[in-house]
């Protein structure tokens, strides 16, 4: 069927043309609150307007559209448009969904039953076969016949008679053969016998492969070829000075199609992405990172399981896809948006996602060589031993790929976007796997009993906490909870000369770290520092806690940083 699509961009007017095209969209997108399907179909143009998105930037409309909307946007679509919107959802991974795409080709009857009917007879043939065939029964009239039927069975040419036995979409199958036969009675009839020779697993299996060709343009390629997005590469294997090289479509191409607006717009906030993608003055640069980070966005959807597919999902992969950009570009250009743009001019945004989640792959790869020879790991402790929101932290490090803790409810793990996020949990994991050199090391001064460690309430802090009391207590022996008493006496002990509150304890610290830190040998310098930091900080944490606490209102039940047995 010949493309209702047309484009007519004619010499040096062809960037200042296709400008124009996607400000439609993008001034509908931009309106506070408002709804851009309203704003595109209130248009003068709307056909124009609608014809002139790509394939992609149609999809997610249709993803948005209400039920009023839905038929006045598939009356105005290209083909190409409702091909692609068929090759994303008529499929569950490599079968055709019978009910989804009878579903879809009632909604394409009653939007343009004409172009239902052509699109059947030169580019659906297949598909349309595959799903009338095992719902039909058909009865050849052959000249003088006489034949008694029930009243199930119908005919437009008085020879073929059918019978839709798939009752739940009887009225959508008989309305779809009206059509065909309302247009071309002789290709109907030729469609319709042509049923009986389909063998459905094979028509499948070809359509399939038809349709992977299709989205593989666009990025949505097999799994095991897409899962390459997730590859890293080293930041040194970007370009920053070089000329780019590389262009999807060449300049002055009539035919090229037209750059989604939709993912790269779900892009919008602050970040050094935004700002160096805001500095980008050419048009045919604009337009190549547009066609390139809608492909990158559907490559990851590949990668992950391309499952069925709605607004949230294209926010979420747009995210990702910013997100390690954002990484990259931070990593290797600090806060030079001018540079960062150079980089993203000069090197196929995959890469340098690609080094942006390296970065993050690399942490994950450290952590997880850490918790397999760690302490707490070999004692069978949860993340949750290292109290919050540390151990959160720790829980998004072992993820695969790592996910940032925001802390929030509605969110309570994402994509790291971040260098700062990278550097922030980086320092967190240090923190853990100092503490844990620490506790290897109580653990041999006093074991610890399972029934201790397996209590919810007890934390890395109240251990370590707990142990240098004992020590500072001179108790050498028993087990390692205090009494009420002792717990009593340590509190009073730390602030000898101190009136009342607030408690400074000054000196203790210095006490604090060197205690704890006399017995241990970490492996290296950095670990022995590590350690020193980490203790500063768990002493900080510790005073804040109780320097408005007097020593008589302790209560084992909330004493965070010291374990206290029942009476």
């Amino acid at each position: 069927m010949p493309s209702r699509r047309s484009h007519t961009h004619t010499g040096g007017n062809e960037e200042k043309s296709r400008e124009h095209d996607s400000l439609p969209l993008l001034r509908a997108l931009d309106i506070a609150g408002g709804d851009p399907l309203a704003v595109i179909l209130e248009a003068e143009n709307p056909r124009d307007i609608v014809q002139s998105l790509s394939e992609q930037d149609f999809f997610w409309l249709m993803k948005k559209a209400t039920g009023d909307e839905v038929l006045p946007l598939l009356t105005l679509a290209s083909s190409e448009q409702k091909q692609y919107l068929l090759d994303l959802e008529i499929w569950d991974r490599d079968r055709v969904d019978r009910n989804r795409s009878l579903h879809w080709l009632q909604l394409f009857s009653e939007a343009d039953p004409e172009g239902l009917a052509w699109w059947i007879f030169y580019e659906g043939q297949q598909i349309a076969r595959f799903l009338l065939q095992g719902n039909l029964e058909m009865i050849i009239r052959e000249p003088d016949e006489e034949l008694e039927l029930t009243d199930e069975f119908f005919s437009f040419d008085d020879t073929l008679y059918l019978r839709v036995t798939d009752q739940e979409h009887r009225k959508t199958i008989e309305g779809m053969i009206e059509i065909m036969y309302r247009e071309d009675d002789i290709m109907a009839r030729s469609l319709l016998q042509e049923i009986v020779s389909v063998v459905p697993s094979e028509v499948e299996e070809e359509q399939y492969r038809l349709r992977a060709n299709r989205i593989s343009e666009l990025g949505f390629l097999p799994f095991e070829e897409a899962a390459a997005v997730f590859s890293p590469l080293e930041p040194l294997s970007l370009r920053e000075d070089e000329t780019s090289s590389f262009h999807p479509y060449a300049s002055g191409e009539d035919d090229r199609p037209a750059p989604p607006v939709i993912p790269l717009h779900q892009m919008k906030g602050t970040s050094l992405l935004a700002d160096s993608l805001a500095g980008i003055g050419d048009p045919q640069q604009f337009d190549r990172i547009r066609f390139e980070f809608a492909g990158l966005c559907n490559r990851i959807t590949a990668a992950e399981g391309l499952s069925r597919l709605d607004f949230d999902t294209l926010g979420e992969k747009c995210r990702k896809a910013g997100g390690y950009l954002n990484i990259a570009v931070e990593s290797i250009c600090g806060q030079d948006p001018q540079r960062a743009r150079r980089l993203m001019e000069n090197n196929p945004l995959e890469h340098i996602f690609r080094v942006g989640f390296g970065l993050a792959l690399t942490l994950n790869d450290t952590v997880m060589t850490w918790i397999d020879e760690s302490w707490f790991r070999s004692r069978g402790l949860p993340a949750s031993f290292w109290g919050e929101p540390a151990g959160m932290i720790l829980s998004g490090l072992l993820k695969r790929p790592p996910r940032h803790f925001t802390g929030r409810e509605d969110t309570e793990y994402r994509d790291f976007e971040q260098v700062s996020e990278l550097e922030a949990a980086a320092a967190v994991f240090r923190h853990l796997r100092a503490m844990d050199d620490l506790l290897r090391k109580i653990d041999e001064t006093i074991p610890h009993s399972v029934e201790l460690l397996e209590s919810e309430t007890v934390t890395a802090p109240g251990i370590i906490f707990t142990f240098w009391a004992r020590g500072t207590l001179g108790r050498k022996e028993g087990a390692l909870e205090l009494s009420i008493a002792e717990a009593h006496e340590f509190m009073e002990l730390l602030r000898t000369g101190e009136p009342g509150p607030p408690f400074a304890m000054p000196g203790r610290e210095e006490r604090f770290i060197r205690d704890l830190t006399g017995g241990v040998r970490p492996p290296d310098a950095a670990r022995s520092e590590d350690m020193r930091h980490s203790l500063s900080l768990l002493w900080k944490e510790f005073s804040e806690e109780y320097k408005w606490v007097p020593a008589s209102a302790l209560d084992r039940r909330f004493a965070r940083f010291l374990l206290i047995r029942k009476a």
